[in-house]
């Protein structure tokens, strides 16, 4: 059972998940008198918010004390932050885009460069040295004629080219010797997988070739895109697609040669909640994996038992900053704290040992380098297609300066890897890069694609830190069809905009009713309530998407009405004063500030 506490306005001041075991998890704000959250209570840790006169975030305090401040420039855009005396400073160009991120004392720089088409083409860090910088990252990428990543040179890697099937699907990544092939159904489900991994130092190797040899590769998957099996394993689900079981097929034949019923040496075993949580894993060595979520739904502690020295539990708690993992704590290691880029998945920091480290990412936000204050590399992986680490590299100087060793939890963006189980947690559901496809069902349902369970696009293009699909061709047509009618009903003189009792839009009928007439733009929120925005000018408005409420206006502002208590929350200012205005880019880049503090999610134009 959950309990809300809601203020006079309808915000949220507080939730109480209690469980049937009678464990309770409380999560509760506190507000200033604009409505925005100024501490956030997550059990007995706290984060505090500051604000700054454009109402855009200006500092953030841990339940550790750390202090992360941030500093934005005259539109808005985030040219620094201060964690704990580490700053990095942010260069952009005309375009606002990035071009350098200098940090640390030892002048670190994070140098990039851009095509044309806004695409990143260029990446490099270095270090100053006794003569001339150190690089300690250099990466280039190329694109086809389609704008799909064709080639990555990486001065540590080596090159990684892909290629594409008819459908514009991942056929294959290679990396030197090492080769990864993928075959898809018709519905977009990978059917097969050959993995070939190139020959290196026992030292240095993390990933075996399961298929070497084979080139036919062929899974077994259901109506529906049920994974049920492939060359290595053998899978259950329940009635609502959650995986149950894995059977790890060498491991069975090793225990029952004769065959039979699944080894429990060779099985692993998955819980979910009715909420669609995976709560529980067992897995073949014993341990015990349970975790813990929030009333939100936010993953706040997993509990991993017969994985310690001394026979204790190892726990992990989690500590949130809205929906990005902001600290993790481990009673074996110790704990991390993240720092994100404001209202995005990127991460830019983690403090560790005392120790503030600088992330290098890709195109897509996908860490790949950890740098020291030195400007030494902490960690660097090689990742697999769907971001499983099959090489880390650390430079030795900088593992001395650490008490603990020292790697990024996230792979995919959005995404945190538990070593336990295999798997890597994103905000609503858990994704599998050994199978590249998640094990539960999208929360969204048919508005992420007809295939449930199937990455959306690819993981050379495309990410989904949410776990919640980006728009498909489908889901946009849909969507358009909506539009259609909600366009052509706002045409008649007699139609008037739908409403309901939660509408609270800043304008008049008319100004709404025009807007959803004759928008120059419609957009399709990649959150879960799959919202649509109409763009007309600097004003927006946002209805329901397909559905049962579809059309049902939901909200608007700009500057053809005025903040109201809302907008005041969020932007600063009074309720009286003109609303203001709202951008493509904040639309799409999901960067429309909000009461809560949060930004809304991204938005996909899906018309004209």
């Amino acid at each position: 059972m959950i309990r809300y506490a809601r203020d006079r306005m309808g915000r949220m001041l507080g939730a109480v998940l209690e469980e049937a075991s009678g464990q309770r998890v409380e999560t509760w704000f506190e507000r200033d008198a604009f409505g925005r959250i100024v501490r956030e209570r997550q059990g007995d840790r706290a984060i505090r918010y500051a604000y700054g006169e454009r109402g855009l975030r200006a500092e953030r305090v841990m339940p550790d004390g750390a202090r992360t401040r941030y500093a934005y420039d005259a539109l808005d855009a985030l040219v620094a932050v201060d964690h704990d005396g580490h700053r990095v400073a942010f260069e952009r160009d005309a375009l606002g885009r990035e071009i350098q991120r200098a940090s640390g004392e030892a002048g670190v720089a994070v140098r990039s460069a851009y095509d044309a088409m806004d695409r990143l083409i260029e990446q490099r860090a270095t270090a100053p040295g006794p003569g001339v910088p150190s690089v300690m990252v250099a990466r280039q990428w190329h694109y086809d004629a389609r704008g799909r990543v064709d080639r990555v040179d990486d001065a540590r890697w080596g090159a990684t080219t892909y290629l594409y099937d008819r459908a514009s699907r991942l056929a294959s990544a290679q990396r030197g010797a090492g080769r990864e092939v993928f075959a898809y159904d018709p519905a977009g489900s990978i059917r097969g997988m050959l993995t070939e991994i190139a020959e290196r130092s026992s030292a240095s190797r993390v990933a075996e070739a399961p298929h070497q040899g084979r080139t036919q590769p062929t899974w077994r998957v259901e109506r529906g895109g049920v994974l049920r099996k492939t060359e290595q394993a053998a899978y259950d689900v329940d009635a609502r697609g959650r995986r149950t079981v894995k059977v790890d097929l060498a491991r069975h034949r090793a225990n029952r040669p004769e065959g039979g019923s699944p080894a429990e040496e060779a099985t692993t075993r998955y819980t979910w909640d009715c909420r669609d949580r995976l709560r529980e894993v067992r897995t073949p060595d014993g341990a015990r994996v349970v975790m813990t979520y929030d009333a939100f739904g936010r993953r706040v502690r997993k509990e991993v038992t017969a994985t310690t020295a001394a026979g204790r539990p190892r726990v992990v708690e989690f500590v949130w900053d809205g929906d990005v993992l902001a600290a993790d704590i481990d009673s074996e290691r110790g704990g991390r704290t993240f720092v994100h880029a404001p209202g995005t998945f990127v991460p830019l920091l983690q403090q560790q040992d005392g120790r503030v480290l600088t992330y290098v990412n890709d195109h897509l936000g996908t860490p790949k380098e950890l740098l020291d204050p030195r400007g030494l590399v902490a960690w660097a992986a090689a990742h697999s297609a769907w971001g499983k680490i099959v090489e880390v590299r650390r430079d030795p100087l900088s593992e001395l300066s650490h008490r603990t060793s020292v790697e990024s939890p996230f792979r995919l963006l959005g995404q945190y890897a538990d070593e336990e189980t295999g798997l890597c947690y994103t905000r609503f559901r858990f994704f599998d890069p050994e199978t590249g496809g998640w094990c539960s069902p999208d929360p969204i349902r048919l508005l992420g694609g007809l295939n449930l369970f199937a990455w959306e696009g690819d993981p050379a293009n495309t990410a989904d830190p949410l776990g919640l699909a980006p728009l498909c061709d489908k889901a946009k047509e849909r969507a358009n069809k909506v539009r259609e009618k909600i366009m052509s009903d706002m045409k008649s003189p007699d139609k008037k905009p739908r409403t309901n009792a939660g509408s609270h839009a800043h304008f008049d009928e008319h100004t709404t009713k025009d807007i959803l007439a004759n928008p120059d733009a419609v957009y399709m929120s990649q959150g879960k309530s799959g919202r649509m925005i109409f763009r007309k000018g600097d004003n927006i408005v946002v209805v329901d998407g397909p559905g049962s409420s579809q059309g049902t206006v939901v909200t608007g502002y700009g500057p053809a009405g005025t903040k109201n208590a809302s907008g005041a929350a969020a932007l600063g200012g009074l309720p009286t004063d003109q609303g203001a205005p709202v951008t493509h880019a904040q639309i799409t880049s999901g960067t429309i500030p909000s009461a809560s503090g949060t930004p809304i999610p991204v938005a996909e134009q899906i018309w004209p």
